[in-house]
């Protein structure tokens, strides 16, 4: 408002129709602005220069914004009442009930429960590999967030409600929704190459892109972002798994492992001793 509100109500150098055709070319739909020219048509005296008045206000108050708008579009900027961010997602209100908007928006929440899981399975189930991939998260996303966001400084498309309390746009590169579940498929999937399991393996594949493309759907991150961030997390993925198979595997196994390993050590071998002394 103060930027336009230094101009004087009435500007002399604007004509009428000059005026007109800013406004309405600027801020009103064809609809309205037809209705404007219909009334115009027919005010007279003081009322005809009083909407001239206006006009040419309006006019200044458009002109100013737009050279406060970073692209320098109106339209394309969000009005911060309409959108806030939850664990840097972006909600949008009213909601979109459409399939593809609300599908990006609820996939976008999936890797805060992701640690949660991880940590009662570790608990209950006393998994290693549980415990182990919930400590490569907590240390990939610190990674994410407090050295890689601030030294690179991409910020987020203006599509995204993640802002500073003046407005102004988080850093968005890299992800870490898509740095966790990149990282944790990447994962799973070579455990399941290592057992054989074709499915798991194929289910993980189809997996990867639902993150990436959910964070970009949702305007949260640039496609770049996203992109780049795949590429990151699947090779801290198999880093994750190297050394998971150097220092862990075998306190992976379960204890139904740990018996028929024991007893198939245990059985005589053909010379007639056992198979390990």
């Amino acid at each position: 408002m103060a930027e336009w509100s230094r101009f004087p109500s009435s500007h002399g150098k604007f004509a009428f129709s000059e005026g007109l055709k800013r406004a309405l070319s600027a801020a009103l739909p064809y609809k309205h602005g037809v209705a404007a020219l219909r009334i115009l048509a027919d005010a007279k005296g003081p009322l005809k220069n009083r909407i001239q008045d206006l006009c040419d206000d309006l006019s200044w108050a458009v002109m100013a914004l737009r050279r406060s708008s970073p692209s320098g579009d109106i339209e394309s900027q969000p009005e911060k009442e309409d959108f806030f961010a939850v664990g840097q997602v972006t909600v949008r209100l009213p909601l979109d009930w459409r399939p593809l908007p609300l599908l990006a928006l609820l996939l976008s929440f999936i890797p805060w429960g992701l640690p949660l899981l991880l940590l009662v399975d570790a608990l209950l189930q006393k998994r290693v590999s549980s415990a182990f991939i919930l400590t490569a998260v907590i240390v990939t996303s610190l990674l994410s967030e407090f050295i890689l966001k601030p030294l690179i400084g991409e910020p987020r498309p203006s599509t995204s409600a993640c802002r500073t309390d003046d407005g102004k746009l988080l850093p968005g590169m890299p992800s870490g929704h898509v740095m966790i579940c990149q990282s944790l498929l990447t994962f799973y999937m070579l455990e399941a190459v290592r057992h054989h399991l074709l499915s798991a393996v194929i289910v993980s594949l189809l997996l990867m892109p639902a993150m990436p493309w959910a964070r970009w759907y949702n305007g949260d991150h640039s496609a770049k972002q996203v992109a780049l961030t795949f590429i990151m997390a699947t090779v801290i993925g198999l880093i994750d798994y190297v050394a998971f198979l150097l220092f862990f595997v075998d306190s992976w196994a379960s204890e139904t492992e740990k018996v028929l390993l024991a007893e198939v050590a245990s059985l005589p071998s053909p010379s007639g001793g056992r198979t390990l002394p």
